[in-house]
């Protein structure tokens, strides 16, 4: 309704709008690791985080280091959302569309 009400093309919008969402997704997984929300298996890794007895679960009371799955989310989950946006600018072109150059 907001694209009607200002004459915008939706399409136009979203071309805008989708890298940064990438990015928003990326950085919004840095929220679980201050609020200990999002960590994996147990872990004697050199990166593994430590978590605080009160955000583990009950059958891990005794664990402190774990994988920092919001770690490897916000490494991966970009690119796999440009790959996406990559490959669909390839094989749809429009006017709005984000230029991709390649050198």
């Amino acid at each position: 309704m907001v694209c009607q009400r200002r004459k915008i093309a939706f399409l136009d919008w979203v071309d805008i709008a989708a890298p940064g969402l990438a990015l928003g997704q990326a950085i919004g997984r840095w929220g679980n690791f201050v609020n200990q929300e999002l960590y994996g298996a147990p872990s004697n890794l050199p990166w593994a985080i430590r978590i605080d007895p009160a955000h583990r679960l009950p059958a891990y009371q005794n664990v402190e280091t774990y994988h920092p799955i919001f770690l490897y989310e916000s490494l991966w989950r970009p690119d796999e959302i440009m790959a996406v946006l990559l490959w669909l600018a390839r094989r749809h072109s429009r006017p709005a569309q984000i230029p991709v150059t390649f050198s």
